[in-house]
C-alpha cells in the first residue's frame, strides 16, 4: 500500500516516531473491498498531535500540519502534492481495542498495524467488532448501545454509510440512531453540513432521502421543508408540494443516471458540470439536489385564491429563495453555495418557456447570457420539475416538447461553445454618444444591441449608432409624453 515515494519514506519515518501505529476507519474498510482509500486515518498509543508535528518537521517540503482537536489529540498531515491528508489521533480510551469499540460502526472499527502495512503485501485485519463480517452482509451496525448519545451526528453518518455503500441500516442501530434524533439539531451546521452533502452526491440518494423522511430525520435536519408536507396545489399537479418535490428529485437522479440516451453527445459536459465544485468536497449535482428540494418551499406560505376559484402561488420562487438562504446560513455553506443554490430555485419558473414549441433563437441566447453555464443546471431543474407535475391541465406531450427544447439550447449554448459576442457599443461609449446620464436604460440598451447582433441584424458599429439614436428619440419622446 505504501511502496511508491516519497509515501513509503514518510510512513517508515511515521513508524520510527511511533511503533505502536495502527491505519483504522473507512481506509481499512476500503482495503477489505479491493478498494484504493483517498485519505488516511491512524490510532496512535501516544499524541497524536505531537507525532504529527515531528513528522511534518521531517518532510517540511512535502507535508503540511493542521491541528484538529486539541482536547483528543487530533491533527491533520497534508500531503502537499495532491492535498490527501492523513489524520493522527491518540487513541479512543487505554489501547485499541478500546478505541475501535469508541467508533461509529463496526464496519468502519477495524484496524492494521503500520509495520505490517510497512512490510506485508498482505496485512492481518485486526477486527474486534465483526466489522468484516458486517461488510460482506452489507449492514451498518453501530459499535456500542451509546455509540448515538456520544455523536448525535451518526445518525445522518449511518444513513451517508448506507447509501454511498448500498448496504442496510441494522434494525436495532436504526431504533437507537433514531432514539437520538432530538438531540441531533445540537450539533453545529458545518457538520451537518458535510453529511447531508455526501447523502447528496450518491447517485438516487432520493432513495435515502425518502427513507429519513419517513423516520422524521429530515424533520430536523431540514425544518424549512416542513410546511410542504400536505400542502395542495393546482389542477398542473397530481401530487402535493412535498411529494411533488421527491418526484421531481427521483426524476433528476433518473435523469443523470440516463445522459447517454436523453442528451446523447452532450453527456460528457453535463457530467462535468454536475462533477464540478464551487467548495472542494461538495459537488454541483449535491447543490441541485438540495435546489429541487427547496424549488417549491416557499409555495405554501405564496398559496391563495383568486377571483376564479383558482390556486396560485405567485412569487413561490422568491420566498423559496428566501429560505435557501436561512438554511444555507444555519449550515454554513458558502456565499457561492448559498447564491448559486438561490438563484436556481429563484429562476426555476422562468425556464417553463422551454414547454412552446416555437422556442426562438432569441430566447436561447438571453438564456445563455444570462445564465452561462450554470443553464444546465437550471434547465435539469426545470426538466425534473415538469416531469413531477401531471395534473389534467397539463398539456399532453409537454415533456416531450421541453426535451427537444432543452437539447436543443444545450446544442447551441454548450455543445457549440460559442464565446459570448463582444458588443459593438458599451454603456460608456453609449452614453458618450448620446450625451446620456447613467441608468438601466443604458443597460437595457445594451442588451438590446447584443441580441440584436448575436441574432445577425446588425453587424457594424455604424449600424447600432443608427438604432441607438432612434432608440434615443424614442426614450426622449416618452419622458416628454410623461410631463
Amino acid at each position: 500500500m505504501f511502496r511508491n515515494p516519497p509515501i513509503s519514506q514518510i510512513f517508515t519515518t511515521f513508524f520510527e516516531l511511533s511503533p505502536t501505529t495502527y491505519l483504522v476507519g473507512g481506509a481499512v474498510r476500503d482495503f477489505c473491498q479491493d478498494k484504493s482509500p483517498v485519505d488516511l486515518d491512524f490510532a496512535v498509543d501516544g499524541s497524536g498531535i505531537e507525532i504529527a508535528s515531528e513528522l511534518v518537521k521531517r518532510f517540511p517540503k512535502v507535508l503540511a500540519f493542521a491541528p484538529l482537536d486539541n482536547e483528543r489529540g487530533t491533527a491533520r498531515v497534508i500531503f502537499r502534492e495532491n492535498y490527501q491528508y492523513f489524520d493522527i489521533s491518540t487513541f479512543k480510551g487505554r489501547s485499541l481495542k478500546e478505541d475501535l469499540r469508541h467508533r461509529d460502526f463496526t464496519i468502519n472499527a477495524m484496524a492494521m498495524t503500520l509495520r505490517e502495512l510497512l512490510d506485508s503485501d498482505n496485512p492481518k485485519v485486526i477486527d474486534y467488532c465483526g466489522g468484516r463480517e458486517d461488510l460482506n452482509a452489507g449492514i451498518v451496525r453501530a459499535c456500542s448501545d451509546c455509540a448515538f448519545t456520544e455523536d448525535p451526528l451518526r445518525v445522518l453518518r449511518a444513513f451517508r454509510f448506507a447509501a454511498q455503500l448500498n448496504f442496510n441500516i441494522e434494525p436495532e442501530t436504526m431504533r437507537s440512531a433514531l432514539s437520538s434524533l432530538p438531540i441531533l439539531k445540537n450539533i453545529s451546521g458545518e457538520r451537518i453540513r458535510d453529511e447531508l452533502v455526501n447523502i447528496l452526491s450518491v447517485d438516487n440518494s432520493h432513495e435515502t432521502i425518502i427513507q429519513m423522511d419517513r423516520l422524521g430525520v429530515i424533520d430536523v435536519v431540514i425544518p424549512e421543508l416542513l410546511n410542504m408536507k400536505g400542502c395542495g396545489q393546482n389542477n398542473y399537479h397530481h401530487l402535493d408540494v412535498w411529494n411533488h418535490s421527491i418526484e421531481a428529485m427521483k426524476l433528476f437522479d433518473d435523469m443523470t443516471g440516463r445522459l447517454d440516451d436523453l442528451f446523447g453527445n452532450k453527456r460528457a459536459i453535463i457530467q462535468e458540470y454536475l462533477d464540478q465544485s464551487l467548495v472542494l468536497g461538495r459537488p454541483t449535482k449535491a447543490l441541485l439536489r438540495l435546489a429541487i428540494l427547496f424549488h417549491d418551499s416557499g409555495k405554501p406560505e405564496s398559496k391563495f385564491i383568486d377571483s376564479e376559484g383558482k390556486t396560485r402561488f405567485f412569487g413561490h420562487e422568491r420566498v423559496s429563495a428566501e429560505k435557501v438562504e436561512t438554511f444555507g446560513r444555519r449550515i454554513k455553506l458558502s456565499n457561492k453555495e448559498i447564491k448559486f443554490i438561490g438563484s436556481s430555485v429563484g429562476a426555476h419558473m422562468q425556464a417553463s418557456v422551454f414547454t412552446s414549441e416555437s422556442i426562438s433563437n432569441r430566447t436561447l441566447l438571453r438564456f445563455r447570457r444570462k445564465f452561462g453555464e450554470n443553464l444546465i443546471g437550471l434547465l435539469l431543474i426545470f426538466l425534473s420539475d415538469l416531469g413531477a407535475s401531471q395534473g389534467p391541465a397539463r398539456k399532453k406531450g409537454e415533456d416531450h416538447i421541453a426535451l427537444g427544447n432543452v437539447n436543443r439550447a444545450l446544442e447551441m449554448l454548450i455543445v457549440q461553445e460559442n464565446p459570448p459576442t463582444e458588443p459593438l457599443l458599451t454603456g460608456t461609449e453609449i452614453m458618450e454618444f448620446f450625451g446620456l446620464k447613467q441608468g438601466p436604460e443604458i443597460g437595457m440598451l445594451v442588451d438590446q444591441l447584443r441580441e440584436m447582433q448575436e441574432n445577425g441584424a446588425i453587424s457594424t458599429v455604424q449600424q447600432a449608432l443608427i438604432y441607438g439614436d432612434a432608440w434615443k428619440r424614442r426614450l426622449l419622446e416618452k419622458e416628454r409624453m410623461k410631463q
